[in-house]
């Protein structure tokens, strides 16, 4: 609806060049507008009729967010096939820099903060967006689906973000110096280790009781000798 040109070409022609942020402020209201405006990488979309301030305080939302990170956040973070950067604002998959809008990126390395934490939708629509009193589960379906297809092996089978049956999303590797460790495989871990324990502080028990049996026999063997 611009003169010179289509919004949602426009928006993939910047995303295709430059990780800014963008905002659709447009008339087209329908869902189907609004899941394309995200897919292609719009970090926010608002329809007409709208509050000014609104816009306003979002866009405000928006800059204020990188310098209220805490700087022990600044660090990058490293996994097998990707690595995040929040300092530098990159993102880099199997060695090669990819260009990502900020949202994706700002969702992608909350949940790199919080590894092994579910989160349901809401929740990271208010942590990421900062919006509390609006949210669309459209969005972070669509921002999660676009974080699988930039940094998984296989979006349909991802390795990194889980989605948990009725509760949300987590981050499931945690990074260890430059190896990865799936939380899945810690708890097998931790689950054999506790079993391990069980069955030997048994046998300690079990040859405890052994040894004061033989000890009880010994004593009244003796009266009797």
């Amino acid at each position: 609806m611009l003169p010179d040109g289509d919004g949602f070409e426009i928006c993939r022609q910047i995303r295709h060049q430059s990780g800014a942020t963008i905002f659709f402020v447009t008339a087209k209201d329908s869902d189907f507008d609004k899941l394309s405006g995200f897919a292609i990488g719009g970090d926010d979309y608002i329809t007409k009729p709208f509050n000014p301030l609104e816009i306003v305080a979002r866009i405000r939302a928006r800059l204020l967010r990188p310098a209220s990170a805490p700087s022990a956040d600044a660090l990058p973070h490293a996994y097998e096939r990707f690595t995040i950067d929040p300092r530098a604002g990159t993102l880099t998959v199997l060695g090669e820099r990819t260009s990502c809008p900020a949202l994706v990126f700002q969702l992608l390395l909350f949940f790199c903060r919080h590894p092994g934490q579910v989160f349901h939708k809401e929740q990271l629509y208010e942590k990421v967006w900062g919006d509390e009193h609006y949210y669309d589960a459209h969005t972070v379906t669509v921002h999660i689906r676009r974080i699988r297809e930039k940094i998984e092996a296989n979006p349909s089978k991802p390795e990194y973000i889980e989605t948990v049956r009725g509760l949300g999303y987590r981050f499931t590797l945690m990074e260890t110096g430059h190896e990865k460790i799936s939380f899945s495989v810690m708890a097998t871990i931790h689950t054999a280790i506790c079993h391990h324990l069980v069955r030997y502080l048994n046998t300690i028990i079990h040859n405890y009781s052994d040894f004061r049996l033989l000890l009880d026999y010994a004593r009244t063997s003796h009266r009797f000798l």
